[in-house]
């Protein structure tokens, strides 16, 4: 990625906000928060399958020479948080005239750091056509740079597929998931709002809450063009000439509004934050609208 997105400025900002967090958190080493689920105190209370990062000396042998299996005892203690952040790295991301893949990228290097600031678990998963690149999830203030290389080396190319994409993602125990992505798609009706319900309902079944940011620039809010144009989807290179009118200009309006009105329906119906961000507001209004939304909470 070209340009520096994680400046001084931008940890400034982050500085007394941490994540919102569910009372009840399960599995994950000793953190921060506090959990009915269980670490390493004396009181034993259940068995989890084995997750790369979690500590050896944990693990049961005996339950290995059983199943041939990895499996870690859990006591009751403070647990960390899971986070997993998910980028939409299509090329409608970076299509030409827009930045949504800066902010996109920025917004998850923001809710990295403050997973890790916060003695949390997170890791970064990108999608595009239909597959998931999942990154070694990451703890401790001493990862942050790691895990914002992680983000700056990501490349927007490929097509939008979210079903498909996060069906391959594996959650081993309850977390929250992050989804940063403008959730565009050819079909913008019936058919493509019911794979993001699928979606949806597949992350809950995984127990997982769910914040979903849809990441707009400002043209796609109010597009400027003019007279008679051609088109180009960047995704599929299919084109389209328009004559914008004020009517078409209305029906585009109309379009959008009932798209994001479905995304936030869709939103509230599995107890899910929702958010919608452009690439024209500033940080400190992400922030100061995700705290009114209860996604962030002041430290």
């Amino acid at each position: 990625m070209e340009e520096k997105l994680f400046d001084g400025d931008f940890f400034r900002s982050l500085k007394r906000i941490s994540l919102w967090s569910e009372n009840r958190l399960n599995g994950g080493r000793g953190g921060s928060r506090k959990s009915t689920a269980k670490g390493s105190s004396v009181e034993f209370s259940d068995f989890r399958e084995y997750m790369p990062g979690d500590d050896i000396r944990r693990i049961d042998w005996n339950a290995y020479g059983r199943s041939e299996k990895l499996f870690i005892k859990l006591f009751m203690q403070e647990q960390e948080g899971m986070y997993t952040v998910v980028l939409d790295t299509s090329r409608s991301m970076k299509a030409d005239m827009t930045e949504k893949y800066k902010l996109a990228a920025k917004l998850a290097g923001m809710f990295g750091h403050l997973a890790l600031q916060s003695q949390d678990r997170v890791r970064l998963v990108s999608v595009q056509d239909g597959m998931a690149q999942i990154e070694k999830s990451l703890t401790g203030m001493q990862s942050r740079n790691l895990f914002l290389d992680q983000v700056a080396r990501q490349r927007f190319d490929g097509v939008t597929d979210l079903w498909q994409s996060v069906r391959h993602i594996p959650f081993p125990r309850k977390g929250t998931v992050i989804l940063l992505s403008d959730f565009m798609d050819r079909d913008t009706n019936g058919g493509h709002m019911e794979t993001i319900h699928q979606t949806l309902r597949y992350l809950k079944f995984c127990k997982q809450d769910i914040l979903i940011l849809q990441i707009l620039d400002k043209e796609e809010r109010k597009p400027q063009l003019e007279g008679t144009v051609k088109l180009i989807d960047c995704e599929t290179e299919q084109d389209l000439t328009v004559t914008m009118t004020s009517w078409l200009r209305k029906q585009y309006d109309n379009r959008l509004t009932a798209f994001q009105k479905g995304l936030e329906s869709a939103a509230k119906k599995y107890q899910a934050h929702f958010m919608q961000v452009y690439t024209d507001t500033s940080l400190e209004k992400i922030i100061y609208d995700g705290m009114r939304a209860g996604v962030f909470e002041q430290v």
